[in-house]
């Protein structure tokens, strides 16, 4: 049975291969702005749309007028497009808000749609080269990968690797055990057999550090080092934030899914 599954490694970068990838990430976020402004543009003054295969006879211009851009691998330009007309299908079709120009220190990731490969503890990115990653789980052999993406964390690079795998499907449930689940704010949950899980509130523990770093951060000037320096530190604790929240709820749905063959949770909008 075929099994689509994702895989992420902190990366080993080193500042040659950091510098290459700040580079990726700029010019990805030149072409999404560039485009996206172009189609405003061409919203307001003529009232005309322009799809993915104009849009990519665009990027080829920019190609023309900034040579840097050839730099990047032609696919990673071609999927930082995409990401643009994604937004803009989350907005007609599911009422998101409309697509706004990416800033800096938010358009954190690039990706691959083919063309990376494996080699022990090596993954090589075309025109970045071969980066070294600290496995914690290996990728089965027979593995297919499918897309590779890189993300810039508060702390470090991570690379996230979805691969299709013939992996055997090892079932924990007992076959005859449902259960119903009931979400709440005091109690995570409330489930159908009378258990509770109690709210662990993760931003109390942080609260403290939060508000005096805002505060702190709010006092310095803007574009200065020092506040570079508060803001990175912020990131951090909403890292750390994020991962206590992401370690709690992957420990209690793998406990769920051990236990029950059947898990019914009431339609949220």
């Amino acid at each position: 049975m075929k099994v689509i599954k994702t895989y992420k490694y902190q990366l080993r970068l080193s500042k040659e291969k950091e510098a290459k990838c700040y580079q990726t990430l700029g010019v990805c976020r030149l072409i999404y702005n560039e485009c996206l402004n172009y189609k405003i543009m061409l919203h307001r003054e003529h009232q005309q749309s322009i799809g993915k295969t104009q849009l990519q006879k665009e990027v080829k211009e920019l190609a023309k007028e900034y040579h840097w851009i050839k730099s990047v691998h032609s696919q990673v330009r071609q999927n930082a497009l995409h990401r643009l007309l994604q937004t803009y299908d989350n907005f007609f079709k599911r009422g998101a808000g409309f697509p706004k120009f990416a800033k800096r220190h938010k358009y954190k990731s690039f990706t691959y749609p083919q063309g990376a490969k494996i080699n022990g503890n090596y993954i090589y990115l075309p025109k970045i080269g071969w980066i070294k990653f600290y496995p914690n789980q290996n990728i089965p052999k027979e593995s297919v990968i499918k897309t590779t993406t890189i993300t810039k964390e508060a702390d470090a690079w991570q690379v996230s690797i979805t691969v299709e795998t013939d992996h055997n499907i090892k079932y924990l449930y007992d076959e005859n055990q449902a259960i119903g689940i009931d979400l709440g704010v005091k109690y995570y949950y409330v489930s159908s057999d009378g258990d509770f899980i109690r709210n662990p509130s993760f931003l109390k523990q942080f609260a403290n550090k939060i508000r005096k770093l805002n505060r702190k951060l709010a006092r310095q000037v803007k574009g200065s080092n020092r506040r570079n320096k508060t803001k990175k530190i912020l990131q951090k604790v909403y890292l750390k934030l994020r991962r206590k929240r992401q370690d709690f709820i992957h420990k209690l749905t793998y406990n769920l899914v051990k236990s029950n063959s059947i898990i019914i949770v009431e339609n949220l909008k």
